[in-house]
């Protein structure tokens, strides 16, 4: 009988469970008569009973990997606690995660809004033409949006195919923050501090340090396990909360009022609060901590999560357009900065 197995991420599960996780899907007769004195003759009944189904083509997409309830309780445990129904089963076979991609998942509205986003952002928005250098500025931007945009619906994609898929893909993920949060200092430092380059440069430098920092800790084995999910979203909140610094010093050298309408404050503000609250939307759980079962599918806190950093990539853009805008049609606005 052709032999299927699950992964199981190492060391996180006792023996006894690991045992019952093998025999609870279907498998070979030997290892099912080696192991059903370790899990007792009930997990044993319904992995025959797995087995069967599965030959008549039986499980999720006739393919079908099928975990019985002690299997799934290890598994929400591991990975998605709150969720109660429609999450993907891990399995090995790239036949099963493409016969799942239609299917109503939990990652489904996460894959919508991330390629919603990615569209948006390869999408023609100039309505003038700049000079190459502010190419590059508005480039680094829409490349820091749309490798994280793109590396999240990647690992939401495949993650459930394998550990070693999965491992590198979450860290793939947790690095297209960093890029996001990098590529959107770069137009604004550029235009808020377009006639004096030696902070802004100072600032680019010192982002891009700590935006390698975040990006060097989540490539650790450990940045993505459940215990340091706080963690994770306090590493990329501080490295967004680091523009505070250049904010203030754009504040007190242009003056409240000129800060808040030509360099377009509120917009950077609200961009801040929206990827401060999905962060911490994630980090919490909010709302299937409250209501376990109603948002299985959609609007759950990763899902919110995700709208939240597409929003505020669209809240950005728009400030830092409108900055550009301002900075090209005045002629940069240094002439007038240096009389005074």
């Amino acid at each position: 009988m052709k032999h299927l197995t699950i992964w199981y991420v190492r060391g996180t599960w006792s023996i006894s469970e690991s045992l019952c996780v093998l025999l609870c899907i279907h498998g070979g007769q030997s290892e099912l008569r080696a192991l059903s004195v370790q899990c007792g003759p009930a997990a044993l009944r319904k992995s025959r009973r797995n087995r069967k189904q599965a030959g008549r083509g039986g499980g999720e997409g006739g393919r079908g990997l099928r975990l019985c309830p002690e299997t799934q309780s290890l598994y929400k445990q591991r990975y998605q606690p709150h969720p109660h129904t429609h999450l993907r089963r891990p399995g090995h076979h790239e036949c099963q995660s493409r016969s799942q991609i239609g299917r109503p998942r939990t990652e489904r509205g996460c894959l919508f809004f991330l390629c919603l986003g990615i569209v948006y952002m390869f999408r023609p928005n100039m309505s003038f033409v700049a000079p190459f250098q502010e190419k590059i500025v508005i480039g680094a931007f829409f490349l820091g949006a749309i490798l994280c945009l793109s590396f999240s619906w990647l690992f939401h994609t495949v993650y459930c195919h394998s550990e070693g898929v999965s491992r590198v893909f979450s860290k793939l993920d947790y690095s297209g923050i960093a890029f996001l949060i990098m590529g959107s200092f770069v137009p604004w430092l550029y235009y808020s501090f377009y006639c004096s380059p030696q902070p802004c440069f100072i600032y680019l430098i010192v982002v891009c340090i700590l935006g390698v920092a975040a990006i060097t800790v989540s490539q650790c084995d450990f940045f993505a396990t459940p215990q340091y999910r706080g963690v994770r979203a306090g590493v990329f909140v501080g490295l967004g909360l680091s523009g505070v610094v250049p904010t203030l010093h754009f504040m007190i050298a242009e003056g409240f009022l000129k800060a808040t309408t030509i360099g377009q404050m509120g917009w950077l503000f609200l961009m801040a609060v929206l990827y401060i609250t999905g962060a911490c939307l994630y980090a919490a759980r909010i709302p299937e901590r409250f209501f376990p079962g109603k948002c299985d599918i959609w609007f759950h806190s990763h899902q919110l999560f995700h709208i939240l950093v597409v929003a505020g990539a669209f809240v950005h853009f728009h400030g830092v357009s409108n900055l550009q805008e301002f900075r090209y049609t005045a002629g940069g606005g240094c002439a007038e900065e240096g009389g005074s």
